[in-house]
């Protein structure tokens, strides 16, 4: 009975072998890593190719090539031939962290990956928690799809013997389930422009917020809100009082003289004669009693709709406002977005804020007319309300183009374009934005190397710090005039130690574009 139970054993096509084999099969980690963020051009985002992953399987090849192999290793590694020798004759296959490229048949090479920390897009992309949960930015909104839907793994399986050699004359098999796709999230971000942004706010922008769009698209190509902080070191700034963890490109604040635009837009689309409307500025206005001062304590004289863009008169503005009524501009305004959302693609922002309250009172749309009281607007708002008023076209903005899943992609960009300021009120603008920057207070604006068209404004905050008023300053506009192609909004928070004015950010930000294309 021993000798006929050993026979059946013996047979090369058993179930005992079957069984051992099972029980010998062996996997191998080689690589692993979360799914992509990448700007609009396919550049990694939030990881950096750092060196080189190189898995080794021994059964490949005949051991008299092994010491040639290892020679390669070693030059890749600057680790001794002599380990690498000891690793290969012992059969079993191995993986070892490089410096640079080599694969033969032995060898099987992978880029290595690792996530970044640093600056860099900090408020956008966010950052985990040390567990690997997304706590804000695209690393908390797509948290499930990058861990899940677009993850990367390479692994090998083989049969192992008592020593751990592939056994049988066989090989590893390698599978690699996305590792070397580039599966993940693509944004509207484009990287150089990005750069150039932060560069700038780094040297002059203490605490604020720049954002650059696509004019015609509406799709946002930079967001640089200062300070910022490392994604690395999240904790260092749990208590600071400088906010470094806010994202001030998704903050309401007070507008002042860039929300002339809006009114402005307000006036000519009810009638295209309020452009050569006259005033008299003789420095302030009485709205029911209540004086209200021009920054020109003498007065602009008599203007027309233009000229008093240009030089950001707020009397003008008011008695404007007056005429056409608090509804037609709140009904205007939300044309251009403001209230009309409180996230672009998942990531949280605010809405703004208009007034709803004291609609009949002169004062109240007064302040209105000028951007100031209950009036709470985004960078990223007021960056759109200038794309509109450069198009006429108004566009939801968007900071994610699309999804890619293991082949399978899904456009998930911004919305469809709506017309909602006519052709004829786009000429008048134009030409008001253009005038503001060339003979008016927008005049740290003009540049040798493209021409800029924009909108000054200084806000009052309503808050008091050092016992005086904060104030918050702006530049908005497009470039280049003649043909818009990049429509910025720079916000020089007051609470900020020197910020550069606002107006000579946004040159300095425009000239490097103009010059990089």
């Amino acid at each position: 009975m021993v000798c006929a139970r050993l026979f059946v054993i013996s047979d090369s096509g058993s179930e005992a072998n079957y069984v051992l084999s099972g029980q010998y099969t062996r996997r191998m980690d080689i690589a692993e890593r979360h799914g992509f963020i990448f700007d609009r051009n396919g550049v990694i985002l939030d990881h950096i190719q750092n060196g080189y992953i190189l898995f080794v399987d021994p059964s490949r090849e005949d051991a008299s090539e092994y010491y040639e192999t290892a020679e390669k290793l070693s030059d890749a590694t600057d680790m001794q031939e002599s380990y690498f020798i000891e690793k290969l004759f012992s059969g079993a296959p191995f993986t070892v962290a490089a410096k640079s490229e080599t694969e033969d048949n032995t060898v099987l090479c992978y880029e290595k990956y690792d996530s970044t920390d640093g600056e860099f897009l900090c408020h956008v992309l966010g950052y985990n928690d040390s567990e690997g949960n997304g706590m804000s930015g695209i690393c908390k909104a797509y948290s499930e799809f990058l861990s899940e839907y677009t993850s990367g793994e390479v692994f090998a399986r083989y049969e192992a013997d008592a020593t751990g050699a592939v056994m049988n004359d066989t090989s590893a098999e390698i599978h690699d389930s996305g590792y070397t796709e580039e599966n993940g999230i693509y944004l509207t971000i484009d990287a150089d422009i990005q750069k150039i942004a932060e560069e700038i706010s780094n040297e002059v922008l203490d605490m604020g917020a720049v954002v650059i769009q696509d004019t015609v698209s509406g799709e946002i190509l930079a967001l640089a809100s200062r300070p910022a902080y490392d994604r690395g070191n999240v904790a260092e700034y749990l208590l600071s009082e400088r906010g470094e963890l806010l994202n001030r490109c998704f903050m309401g604040y007070t507008p002042g003289s860039v929300f002339k635009t809006v009114v402005a837009v307000c006036a000519l689309e009810e009638d295209s004669g309020y452009a050569d409307k006259k005033y008299e500025c003789t420095g302030v206005i009485d709205v029911s009693g209540e004086k209200i001062k021009c920054h020109n304590i003498l007065g602009h004289g008599e203007l027309d709709m233009k000229e008093a863009f240009a030089q950001s008169c707020n009397p003008y503005f008011i008695d404007l406002g007056l005429t056409v009524g608090i509804d037609n501009i709140l009904s205007e305004v939300k044309k251009l977005g403001v209230g009309a959302y409180d996230s672009i693609n998942l990531l949280p922002v605010s809405e703004g804020n208009l007034p709803t309250e004291g609609l009949n009172f002169p004062a109240q749309v007064a302040n209105t007319s000028v951007g100031q009281g209950d009036v709470l607007l985004t960078p990223v708002q007021v960056c759109s309300i200038m794309s509109t008023a450069a198009t006429g076209i108004y566009h939801k903005p968007s900071i994610v183009s699309k999804l890619v899943s293991y082949g399978e992609e899904t456009e998930y960009g911004g919305t469809e374009g709506t017309r909602v300021i006519s052709e004829k009120t786009v000429s008048a603008l134009s030409e008001m934005l253009l005038s503001c920057v060339e003979d008016g207070t927008g005049y740290r604006a003009k540049s040798d190397i493209v021409n800029i068209s924009g909108k000054t404004a200084t806000a009052q905050s309503g808050q008091i710090k050092d016992d005086k008023e904060v104030i918050h300053s702006w530049f908005a506009g497009y470039f280049p005039s003649e043909n818009p192609k990049y429509t910025m909004c720079v916000l020089c928070d007051g609470n900020g130690e020197e910020n550069e004015n606002p107006a000579v950010i946004f040159k300095k930000i425009a000239e490097l574009i103009s010059e990089n294309e």
